[in-house]
């Protein structure tokens, strides 16, 4: 049984820093205690200047058997960002984390197509979870195709200004 260990949970399987313009293709992620694929804007001067994920694309993926989630992006800015063709199971706490930062630029866009979800996320996390940090200017945030194989767990939490979804 997957679970989650907060003592563990940054051993992520990919870490990306701001990454501008990234394509992660037929990557497979297994068995880490973080998620299997986490982005991050990134701040330098000492804090003074930040870069959100911008234009990161994962596509043709797979994550099985971590302690978090399976994909979690972490400063989400303005620019179109998406996961496509990938598939995901047995996760510790849920399958999607995404955030974007407090004082985003412009709106947040992202994509999540032909996904197939499977197995379980075993902790007391939701499936699929969105915050807007206090930031409006979300949307659209879309899901086309997702399947979800065998979860007990469906919850959703979704919580910011103009989120717009999509099936």
């Amino acid at each position: 049984t997957v679970t989650w260990d907060p003592d563990y949970e940054f051993q992520h399987g990919v870490r990306l820093s701001g990454p501008l313009g990234f394509t992660m293709e037929n990557v497979a992620v297994r068995e880490c205690h973080g998620d299997g694929f986490y982005n991050q804007g990134r701040t330098t001067d000492g804090g003074a200047t930040y870069t959100p994920v911008q234009d990161l694309t994962i596509r043709n993926s797979s994550v099985y058997w971590t302690g978090r989630h399976a994909y979690a992006i972490v400063g989400l800015d303005g620019y179109a960002n998406s996961i496509r063709n990938c598939t995901a199971d047995q996760m510790g706490r849920g399958y999607f984390s995404f955030e974007p930062p407090g004082d985003i630029h412009g709106q947040v866009r992202l994509t999540v197509e032909d996904v197939t979800l499977s197995g379980d996320a075993n902790g007391n996390d939701t499936c699929i979870y969105a915050t807007g940090n206090g930031a409006t200017g979300w949307g659209p945030l879309v899901f086309r195709r997702v399947n979800f194989n065998n979860l007990t767990k469906r919850d959703f939490f979704f919580y910011g200004t103009n989120i717009d979804i999509a099936q």
